[in-house]
């Protein structure tokens, strides 16, 4: 997904600088640009000069107070997310001070946590840092002509620089089988999302250069190993007192399973929640999360919500996917996008959401199901090739074989650097495509600044590729590890694992808009790249008699989905190239 925080920095490195005119065209377009997206006006700050310089937009009422622009004695900082070094706002950690010393290196990027990043402006020029894993999305895109400019949203880059979108078939080619870019290339193209572990320097003629230590940083925590578990625990808690900045609590969900145990415990241990929810979705799972609180002596409210029947779609799909577009920018998930309501902008959130993303992550072996575990037991490098090969084929419905192809050798490219860190056997090869592609590049809570993910706090972060080569392969193992730290009556009771449950959804051949979504289909299919006629003709087949599966939604919902984005790129093209005119118009005198 894009983000739903607005930053853009920029370096001009063609021979002449900007114009105080020229910047400012610059800046209305692309205020304009998020005014619209997010309906609302938005208050713009910004730094720099006609070389280098970034701005923040923010909305007026501030439900958040971690200064994500802050000024002070000729230099600034931009944030994206609030860093787990941030604190609590009592612990008087300066967001400038900050900025400056993550950007030079002064400061290890790990206290970071993950996502995050930074931006520093002085009289010595622009510098950028990300946060480890890449999972903050900010996006570097090349202007031929100017220079670089980064931004949290790419059609906001493109707005700025007066840049055409430039799609590539390939980036479209993953999205119909894998569901993301496999290296985060930007769904506009010129460019795509940082990748883990930069850092970029824009000096003040506007030179621009980055570096990458990302496999520096894998080395020395596969040689020199990691804090310990119970070191991570109260890691994690220290990295949700950053919730202290916000003006509401979080509350943390518990349904007794792994992931949402542990971070509930560390929110708890942290004093950040007062509330616990649960959502009665399978037998016995609220009385699992109530036994739980009453081993630790009902130390918070237990709310208990019922499901909530889904919503049938509102409106038409194409006008739904087209406010999809204007929020994610390509990024998201094609089936959720036909059933959500249609987008009407950004609303900053009272209230962080703890995550438990990462859970995977720290314990290693990922994409696995038993089948192929036994499978990659004691195997190289080639079976976890096989593994991802066979990830794309099986995801790729709906296309023709050139699409599969191109997919699986931008998956392999992608898994082969593994090799470079000795990371050898076929689990590592899928671990590292997993923490360095699908979390960075699919993943979505980071799209908002407003979701905690304990599991990747600083502490814990280095265990992401420690566990690579030294996955806990024991179910829960190091769930128990963490809890007897967190919640020492936690650690033993049974992780609760939900039945299988019958479809509650009604499948998009079964609602109202059938009708006139079936054509929409057949027309993109037939008009886009990335897809098979015959084999959408196919799959319709298949549903006309009875036989719809989820690999037929996913065929139909990633159609319209590319359908819908082509027209959001001729729109973000229409704005650039108002930008354009009216810069040249400056530029020339014209």
């Amino acid at each position: 997904m894009s983000s739903s925080q607005f930053i853009l920095a920029y370096a001009c490195e063609r021979k002449e600088e900007m114009s105080a005119e020229e910047l400012a065209i610059r800046w209305n377009a692309a205020t304009r640009h998020l005014e619209d997206v997010a309906a609302t006006s938005l208050e713009f700050s910004r730094a720099g000069d006609g070389r280098t310089g970034f701005a923040v937009w923010q909305h007026a009422r501030k439900v958040m107070t971690w200064p994500m622009f802050a000024e002070r004695g000729g230099e600034a900082a931009g944030w994206l997310h609030v860093p787990a070094a941030a604190g609590r706002p009592e612990d008087g950690v300066d967001a400038v001070e900050l900025a400056r010393g993550l950007s030079t290196g002064a400061i290890d990027r790990v206290t970071m946590g993950a996502p995050a990043a930074a931006v520093h402006w002085s009289e010595d020029g622009l510098r950028i840092v990300n946060d480890r894993l890449g999972m903050v999305r900010l996006y570097e895109i090349v202007v031929p002509g100017f220079g670089m400019v980064w931004s949290s949203r790419p059609g906001l880059a493109h707005i700025f620089a007066g840049l055409q979108p430039a799609l590539s078939q390939s980036t479209w080619n993953d999205m119909a089988t894998l569901g993301w870019p496999s290296h985060g290339t930007a769904h506009l193209g010129n460019g795509g999302q940082m990748p883990a572990s930069t850092s970029v320097h824009a000096g003040a003629d506007g030179t621009t250069s980055s570096q990458c230590d990302r496999d520096e940083w894998i080395r020395s925590i596969i040689e020199d190993g990691v804090p310990s578990l119970a070191e991570g625990g109260l890691g994690m808690v220290d990295s949700l007192s950053t919730a202290a900045w916000w003006e509401g609590r979080p509350v943390a969900d518990l349904s007794g399973g792994k992931d949402s145990r542990v971070t509930a415990a560390a929110a708890i241990r942290a004093g950040v929640v007062d509330t616990v929810r649960t959502v009665n979705t399978d037998t016995g799972e609220v009385e699992a999360a109530r036994r739980l609180l009453a081993l630790a002596g009902d130390p918070v409210r237990h709310r208990v919500d019922s499901v909530v029947e889904p919503k049938k779609p509102e409106g038409s799909a194409m006008d739904r996917y087209i406010s999809m577009q204007r929020a994610w920018e390509g990024a998201y998930n094609a089936r959720s996008a036909y059933r959500s309501r249609p987008f009407t902008g950004f609303r900053p959130a009272s209230a962080p959401r703890i995550n438990g993303l990462g859970g995977e992550a720290v314990q290693g072996r990922t994409l696995l199901n038993p089948a192929w575990e036994k499978k990659m037991t004691d195997q190289g490098a080639e079976v976890g090739r096989e593994r991802l090969t066979q990830m794309v084929r099986s995801g790729g419905g709906g296309v023709g074989g050139e699409v599969i192809e191109d997919s699986v050798a931008s998956t392999l490219r992608l898994a082969d650097q593994s090799g470079e860190v000795g990371l050898q056997s076929a689990f590592n090869v899928v671990d590292f495509f997993y923490h360095f592609s699908k979390m960075p590049y699919w993943s979505m809570p980071q799209a908002t600044g407003s979701t905690l993910l304990p599991f990747y706090a600083p502490q814990m972060l280095p265990r992401t590729m420690w566990a690579i080569p030294n996955a806990m392969t024991e179910y829960g193992r190091l769930h128990r590890d963490v809890l007897r730290e967190l919640m020492p009556q936690w650690a033993d009771e049974p992780f609760y694992k939900g039945s299988a449950r019958t479809r509650a959804t009604p499948w998009m051949w079964e609602n109202a808009d059938w009708e006139g979504i079936e054509p929409l289909i057949m027309e993109g299919a037939a008009a886009l790249e990335t897809f098979s006629l015959q084999e959408i003709e196919n799959f319709m087949g298949k549903v006309r008699d009875g036989g719809g599966n989820g690999r037929h939604e996913t065929a139909f919902a990633r159609v319209l989905w590319e359908m819908s984005f082509r027209e959001y790129a001729d729109e973000i093209g229409r704005q650039a190239a108002a930008t354009s005119r009216e810069v040249e118009r400056v530029r020339t005198g014209n």
